[in-house]
């Protein structure tokens, strides 16, 4: 019987799993994003909706990052490290699960 986790064992570790999940999802989509801010917009229905739905899932966190950290200018670009600050911090929470 001592090879047996308890059931709450089982599903604290259970739910670690769906987290680091959950975090890697959201990852690739911020990923997502980052690199389609490098190609045109896209003008079918189908990649504009798409584009909508990663940008309404990335927004919520990449804008308080953005109003702390403001896009630094780099000779005539500005470049947004909210994303990559975003990585990092999901980064060390998936860590610390």
């Amino acid at each position: 019987m001592s090879g047996i986790a308890p059931q709450n064992q089982r599903m604290g570790g259970f739910r670690v799993i769906v987290l680091h999940f959950i975090f890697l999802i959201y990852l690739i989509i911020v990923l997502v994003r980052v690199l389609s801010s490098y190609f045109p917009q896209p003008r079918s229905p189908v990649a504009v909706r798409a584009e909508r739905v990663v940008y309404n899932a990335t927004e919520p966190v990449l804008r308080p990052l953005r109003r702390i950290v403001p896009p630094l200018r780099v000779g005539g670009m500005m470049l947004d490290l909210s994303p990559a600050i975003a990585v990092v911090i999901l980064g060390i929470l998936a860590d610390r699960l």
